[in-house]
């Protein structure tokens, strides 16, 4: 068909494009901004542009729709040669695509005599695209849709925070939920002899000669052994130094913070605190409640961390070092203490159970009374590492029949080996909140949903998914714990109440 290609297998014809974002640029502060009119910045004139556009690296096997995508920004440029490498090695993941094509469509805009001597001499027919559409152009427009909605799911919409979903961006373009995957696809049309794959990539750099650098519009060849795929790119969060804000300075910020919480869109409660942050880099509040909106464990760590340096830089790191006081009495001292829950939550999700135990220590320490609901991971976190005498005192310290604390005193007997003492404590956590076993049976991972212990109402299934999820590592470390869980609910018919 005119001005279109037609292939039959897979890595026969693919297609390479390397283009501006009509819609997508970074500001000056690192944020990523969305422009409803298009960019017209091109390629050629990256380095005139007033903004700075998203440029995306796209090689697509044209048979199957397979791609391989590179994210980076106008001023920061993936060399050329690099991605190309990097695009067809070969990859742990079978359905990745990899592997040299018969035919390379090469747009006119970034074809030089040396990028097509190069794959000549790889066995590749460059090929110039009859059409826009040939070139591949016609995958930006979901590209770009899959960005837009990634960009309102991180709290800091930053080129490193783009980066860090382009995995799940890829994963959605690829498909496969109710049909054949284009991964799967592109695997099963490989014929004979494919996928081709490339020497080492110090050989492979040697195939292409260097184009004139006032004729080619983006770097050719990293320095490296190992091919330079991936830009980090600048983050859009503030940088703190200078002289610490003044009072008026700090309330200001925090003003504009409580203005982000009556915000609707997640995205404008984003933009808020930025604008807090904008006053004052030492915003601690504001840092926590980018934190909240975060759903990416590596994003809220770094932004619990920056509430609690914040804290320490304006009230000094020796006011945080006084124990013989309760903190929570403290107004200004409660943010730093929520930051240290979160990065202790972020620790215990991700299975760091020793590092977080050792911040729950410490904010017990700082608060006796425990109005954060602290107690409730440290006691699960000395059961997880088998600290029986410590949780058995802990236990007894804090004498409440949360539901939390409840199921903890079950596993503590069990862990002690006391099977009679395990199933009395069992009927008092079930007349609690019959609902925890369900849960706790069917867990596969910690999934937390707050950053701190609220009150739900007793028996409630969101009392159970918190209780589980804190008791979940603790119960999974015990050798035949949930078995025994299992056998008493289902002497009780209980296995199956939701």
């Amino acid at each position: 068909m005119r001005g279109s290609f037609k292939s039959e297998y897979s890595n026969q014809i693919q297609q390479l494009l390397v283009t501006v974002s009509r819609h997508f640029y970074i500001k000056k502060d690192g944020r990523i901004a969305y422009q409803e009119t298009p960019l017209s910045t091109h390629i050629k004139t990256l380095e005139e542009a007033n903004k700075e556009p998203l440029v995306y690296y796209i090689i697509r096997d044209h048979y199957s729709g397979n791609f391989r995508l590179g994210l980076c920004s106008g001023q920061e440029l993936i060399p050329l040669v690099d991605f190309l490498f990097s695009a067809w090695k070969p990859k742990e993941d079978k359905g990745t695509l990899s592997g040299l094509p018969e035919i390379l469509s090469v747009p006119k805009n970034i074809s030089t005599p040396e990028l097509l001597s190069g794959l000549k001499e790889l066995g590749i027919k460059p090929v110039h695209p009859p059409s826009g559409f040939a070139s591949g152009i016609g995958m930006i427009r979901s590209l770009e849709e899959n960005i837009g909605f990634n960009l309102t799911r991180i709290a800091i919409p930053d080129l490193p925070g783009l980066l860090s979903v382009e995995d799940k961006i890829i994963d959605y373009m690829l498909g496969g939920s109710f049909r054949k995957s284009k991964k799967q696809i592109w695997q099963e049309g490989l014929i004979a002899g494919h996928p081709r794959l490339p020497e080492h990539f110090k050989s492979f750099k040697e195939i292409f000669p260097n184009p004139d650098e006032n004729e080619f519009p983006l770097p050719w060849k990293g320095d490296g052994n190992e091919p330079q795929d991936f830009v980090r790119g600048k983050s859009a969060l503030p940088k703190m130094e200078g002289k610490i804000p003044s009072p008026q300075q700090l309330e200001k910020a925090q003003m504009i913070v409580d203005e982000a919480r009556g915000k609707f869109f997640t995205s404008a409660k984003g933009s808020k605190a930025f604008e807090a942050l904008d006053v004052t880099p030492y915003c601690s509040d504001a840092y926590l409640f980018l934190a909240n909106l975060s759903k990416k464990n590596e994003e809220k760590i770094i932004l619990f961390e920056r509430a609690v340096e914040a804290c320490k830089a304006v009230w000094g790191e020796s006011y945080f070092k006084r124990v013989d006081r309760n903190f929570w009495h403290d107004v200004v001292a409660r943010d730093y203490m929520r930051g240290l829950l979160g990065l202790g939550q972020c620790y215990f999700e991700e299975g760091k159970i020793g590092e977080a135990a050792a911040i729950f220590e410490y904010l017990i320490k700082l608060d006796p009374e425990d109005n954060l609901g602290v107690r409730y991971f440290l006691v699960n976190s000395l059961l997880y590492e088998g600290n029986t005498r410590e949780a058995q005192a802990f236990l007894r310290k804090y004498d409440d029949n949360s539901v939390c604390m409840l199921y903890s005193r079950v596993l503590l007997w069990l862990q002690l080996n006391d099977k009679v003492q395990a199933r009395i404590a069992l009927e008092e956590a079930l007349e609690a909140n019959m609902r925890v076993p369900y849960r706790l049976l069917r867990l596969q991972k910690v999934l937390l949903r707050d950053t701190g212990y609220r009150d739900y109402p007793e028996g409630s299934p969101e009392e159970a998914e918190l209780c589980a999820s804190i008791s979940f590592p603790a119960w999974e470390k015990t050798p035949g714990a949930k078995d025994w869980l299992f056998r008493q609910v289902k002497k009780r018919n209980l296995q199956h109440i939701y």
